[in-house]
Parts: structure tokens; C-alpha cells; sequence
């Protein structure tokens, strides 16, 4: 049961004086932009109004790409999924 508190006052803690999702969403957006810490703090101040201007300003090689990390890493799974059905190592990809 003082476990349970004590999660319970930590949770609200950090939501009440965490960042906010824009705030979030401004700093990945920044750090893929300029891989600057300082800018991404500074987009981060922002918040929103950063990622408005983001999503307004973004070029083209920053649009969705075809192969996202999370395709990629499913395509690898798919990989070993087939190489153990195989009997084949998959720690070799």
C-alpha cells in the first residue's frame, strides 16, 4: 500500500512539472533538423510555435521516407523469424 503512494505521488509529480508534449515534439523535431543540443533546448522554449514552423519549413528530405526505423526493424525481424525457421543463425545480419 506505501508503495502504491508513493508511485502514486511520483506520477503526479512529474506530470505536473514535466514537459508538455509540444515541448517534446520541438526538441526531436530540432535535434533531426540541426543535431544541436543548444537548438533543441531553444525549440523546446518554443514548444508549439516550433513545431508550426517545423512542420510549415520542412524540406523535402524531411518528409516521411519510405523505410522508417521501425519498417527496417520489422524487415529484420521478418529476416529472423525465416532464418530460424531455416535452422539458421540469425546474429550473422
Amino acid at each position: 500500500m506505501l508503495i502504491a503512494q508513493i508511485l502514486s505521488q511520483a506520477t503526479q509529480t512529474v506530470t505536473q512539472q514535466g514537459i508538455g508534449l509540444g515541448a517534446a515534439i520541438a526538441v526531436v523535431c530540432s535535434w533531426q533538423r540541426n543535431r544541436s543540443i543548444l537548438w533543441a533546448i531553444l525549440a523546446g522554449v518554443f514548444s508549439w510555435l516550433y513545431v508550426i514552423c517545423f512542420a510549415i519549413t520542412r524540406q523535402e528530405d524531411e518528409m516521411k521516407r519510405e523505410t522508417s526505423a521501425a519498417n527496417q526493424a520489422l524487415q529484420l525481424s521478418a529476416l529472423c523469424f525465416a532464418a530460424d525457421a531455416e535452422a539458421v543463425s540469425c546474429r550473422s545480419i
